[in-house]
């Protein structure tokens, strides 16, 4: 069987700088909980949020492809899930099979890719800066936190849809929300303050996002 396809590779690509959360403000621990993916959410409405970043679009497609530049983005599908939301995603897919021109038949036919599969997988961060003034008073001052990590569904397809030609893989937003995790994050008011970054845990088949913010406690300077 001939082995036209070479070897499986795997792409690192470098985003930015996490996105900071400079425009929500936490709440305390005994206060009602966020919800930014419903659309009564609190502090603010669904839309909001989804244009901030945070939620992921329901029905959102975008496109994954080996090729850079195919297809072309249009009516809201990009080829850079970064680029609409900070979240995680762990997905993949099963590659379609390679189509090969028999040169003594002149038919085509079809084997399998090298690489079985194609995965994405992205790593999200949140970056809390430093929004407070720093004074005699609150110097030292510790708060601490967490965020709830919720999850959404995705249906990957392959690029094309079908028969083969394999150039990647589609992965559309879901419907189902669901709750996940909590992660712990920790501050302490200072000068020489260095942002704290939330990496977002990554669900095998999903995208993973932040839903909730909010302090549990706050320790005084001695």
């Amino acid at each position: 069987m001939p082995t036209p396809n070479g070897t499986s590779d795997t792409v690192y690509t470098n985003y930015g700088e996490p996105s900071t959360i400079t425009s929500i403000i936490p709440r305390w621990h005994t206060a009602t909980a966020f919800d930014y993916s419903s659309s009564s959410g609190t502090p603010s409405p669904y839309s909001y949020f989804s244009q901030q970043g945070i939620v992921p679009e329901k029905g959102a497609v975008y496109y994954i492809s080996v090729y850079p530049g195919y297809p072309d983005p249009s009516n809201h599908i990009t080829d850079i899930p970064a680029s609409d939301f900070v979240g995680s995603w762990d997905i993949e897919v099963t590659n379609l099979q390679s189509e090969v021109l028999n040169q003594q038949t002149s038919a085509n036919e079809y084997y399998p890719y090298t690489q079985a599969t194609t995965v994405y997988k992205q790593t999200g961060k949140y970056v809390i800066p430093n929004l407070f003034e720093v004074c005699c008073w609150n110097k030292g001052t510790v708060i601490k936190g967490k965020v709830a990590i919720f999850s959404v569904n995705v249906i990957t397809g392959t690029l094309p849809a079908s028969g083969s030609g394999w150039m990647g893989m589609t992965a559309e937003i879901g419907t189902t929300f669901t709750s996940e995790s909590e992660v712990s994050w920790e501050v302490t008011i200072s000068d020489s303050y260095t942002p704290v970054e939330i990496t977002i845990p990554k669900v095998s088949g999903k995208a993973t996002f932040v839903n909730d913010f909010w302090v549990t406690e706050v320790t005084p300077p001695a």
